[in-house]
């Protein structure tokens, strides 16, 4: 089972079970909070020293993708809460406006990108996350790739997570120099 945003004591609402696709019965394998809680990797970046990850969004609400090659669904994660005010929870609150990967048989995160720390603007990262084998520079690769609202269209290595290439695909972007960065830019 995978659950939106914090462990109880905040806002966990939303939870799915999943299993891959295949005859077996669903089956639950605990909890997979997509903002993660105290003591767990992730936790640090919510620097507010208010606990306010106990809160904090990163919401599902769109279909996972499944990659039989890799065992792994990966799921889109919304923002973190309050919208629009990054200076409420400072720090890069991870894991909204990310992906994850998730491991079927256990439901423990695999590995986690983060299109937008701190994300102030919405942008929800929920939305498809398609699968595609790809050479890049002559090499063969395993890629997830993903049309971000932020304005970034991203590749990243489906095995372990590593950032491939990104590619502005708007017009007009101004909030950070490039998508290798992650980082707004307040120009």
């Amino acid at each position: 089972m995978w659950r939106s945003s914090a462990p109880p004591a905040a806002n966990s609402a939303f939870a799915a079970s999943s299993t891959a696709p295949t005859s077996t019965p669903a089956r639950a394998f605990g909890a997979t909070y997509t903002i993660p809680g105290a003591g767990e990797p992730g936790n640090e970046t919510w620097k507010d020293g208010k606990e306010r990850w106990k809160h904090g969004g990163g919401s599902i609400w769109e279909t996972a993708t499944y990659d039989a090659e890799t065992d792994t669904f990966y799921q889109g994660i919304g923002n973190a809460g309050p919208d629009y005010d990054p200076e409420y929870r400072p720090g890069d609150n991870k894991w909204a406006a990310s992906v994850l990967a998730l491991s079927p048989s256990d439901g423990k995160i695999k590995w986690g990108y983060q299109y937008t720390p701190n994300d102030p603007y919405d942008f929800d990262e929920i939305s498809e996350h398609p699968i595609l084998n790809l050479k890049v520079n002559g090499e063969d690769r395993k890629l997830v790739v993903h049309a971000a609202r932020n304005g970034f269209y991203y590749a990243l290595d489906r095995t372990n997570g590593s950032f491939v290439t990104g590619k502005q695909y708007v017009d007009e972007l101004n909030w950070t120099p490039r998508p290798s960065t992650r980082r707004p830019d307040c120009r």
